[in-house]
């Protein structure tokens, strides 16, 4: 099954910064239809949390995660239900750059971290939920793709300065 957009209840959005570059709005669409509870955990995350955390894993051709604002290293960072809550479906593919997935720790382990993908990846498809896709901003993911590294390790600082709903 490919992806589906559908216009989601609200929009989220995050003004991220690399390095000392002009900041950049980032506006995604979240599925709800597919992923509610997905939704909701990224969209109140948004609101609450995100603000001020940075992305600290940036691999190279291929994804760009964050969301740790608990420690900030891809160690922490529970969902907004507690710990861990169930993968919800597979049903969107990791089929482009942008898309907006769940960072996991093996199967029914998403917490609060999520990525961009920096391009196609669809080994990742079954293994973690896409929620949903940049629609505005994708300079970010340029920028982010100049400073990613093989081992992962961003060459620059990538931060979210602001998050929230649009």
């Amino acid at each position: 099954m490919g992806n589906k957009s559908s216009k989601s209840k609200k929009d989220c959005f995050m003004t991220m910064q690399v390095g000392k570059r002009q900041p950049v709005q980032v506006i995604i669409r979240l599925f709800d239809q597919q992923c509610p509870k997905t939704c909701e955990n990224f969209r109140k995350l948004c609101q609450t949390k995100y603000g001020g955390t940075n992305f600290h894993r940036c691999s190279e051709n291929f994804i760009a995660q964050g969301g740790d604002y608990e420690r900030g290293d891809g160690t922490g960072g529970t969902s907004i239900w507690g710990n861990y809550f169930k993968d919800e479906n597979f049903n969107i593919r990791h089929d482009k750059r942008g898309i907006v997935s769940m960072a996991n720790r093996g199967a029914n382990t998403n917490g609060s971290q999520f990525f961009f993908t920096l391009t196609a990846c669809p080994q990742l498809d079954g293994k973690h939920v896409a929620f949903g896709e940049i629609i505005s901003g994708f300079e970010i993911l340029d920028q982010i793709s100049e400073i990613s590294t093989y081992g992962g390790d961003p060459k620059e600082l990538v931060q979210i300065l602001t998050a929230g709903v649009c």
